[in-house]
C-alpha cells in the first residue's frame, strides 16, 4: 500500500480553492479530481516532500505552476483537464526518478520539453502532454524512456525530426504524435522495436 496519510475528496462539487492551511508534511495522497476547484494553489503544496500521488484532474484551475516544487517521491501525477497556463516546472520534473504516470493533457501549458527528460527513463510508463501549447523539438534524451508504454504528444506545436526517438521502448503500446509540426520520416522503426504496438498516430 503506497500511502498511510491520504486526503481524498474526489467526485464531488467542491468549489473555490485549495486552502493554504493544507500543510501536513506527511501527506502522501492528495486526490481532488472531478470537482470545481479553481483559483490559486497554495505554496504549502511544495512542502509535501513525501507525496506520492497528486490528482487535481477535471477541475477548473487556471493558474501557472512555474513556482511549484514537485516532491521527489512522486509516483503518479494527474493534472489533466484543467486550464493550467504558463510553463510547467519541468526542471523539478526531471528529479522525479520514481515517477510512473504523468498526465498534464488538455491544459494550456507552454514552452519546451526539458533536455533532462531522459532521467525519468527508469520508471516512467505513461507520458501524456497532449492538447497543450508546447513547442520545439523533442529532446534527444527522450530516447532513454525505455519503460514507456504510452506516449501521447498530440495537438501541440512540436517540431523537428523523430528518427530513433522511440526505438528503445520495447513495451510501447500507444504512440500519438498527431497534429504537430514534425518533419522528416515518421518513426516507423517502432513497429520493429515495439512488437506489441497497438495504436500509432
Amino acid at each position: 500500500m503506497y500511502c498511510t496519510t491520504p486526503l481524498q475528496v474526489c467526485l464531488n462539487a467542491f468549489t473555490a480553492s485549495i486552502p493554504a492551511a493544507l500543510s501536513n508534511p506527511n501527506l502522501e495522497i492528495l486526490n481532488l479530481h472531478h470537482n470545481s476547484l479553481s483559483a490559486l494553489l497554495p505554496a504549502s503544496l511544495s512542502a509535501h516532500t513525501g507525496m506520492q500521488l497528486l490528482n487535481l484532474a477535471y477541475n477548473q484551475f487556471e493558474v501557472s505552476l512555474a513556482d511549484v516544487s514537485l516532491a521527489p517521491s512522486m509516483l503518479f501525477m494527474y493534472l489533466n483537464d484543467n486550464s493550467f497556463s504558463g510553463h510547467f516546472p519541468f526542471s523539478s520534473l526531471c528529479a522525479l526518478g520514481r515517477l510512473e504516470l504523468f498526465y498534464i493533457n488538455r491544459n494550456q501549458f507552454e514552452g519546451r520539453l526539458p533536455s533532462c527528460l531522459g532521467l525519468l527513463g527508469g520508471a516512467l510508463q505513461v507520458f501524456n502532454v497532449a492538447d497543450n501549447l508546447l513547442t520545439g523539438p523533442l529532446p534527444p534524451s527522450m530516447a532513454n524512456l525505455t519503460r514507456l508504454d504510452t506516449a501521447l504528444l498530440s495537438s501541440n506545436g512540436f517540431t523537428g525530426g523523430l528518427a530513433g526517438m522511440f526505438q528503445n521502448a520495447p513495451g510501447l503500446l500507444t504512440l500519438d504524435l498527431s497534429d504537430n509540426q514534425f518533419v522528416g520520416l515518421a518513426p516507423y522503426e517502432v513497429f520493429r522495436s515495439a512488437p506489441g504496438l497497438l495504436t500509432f498516430m
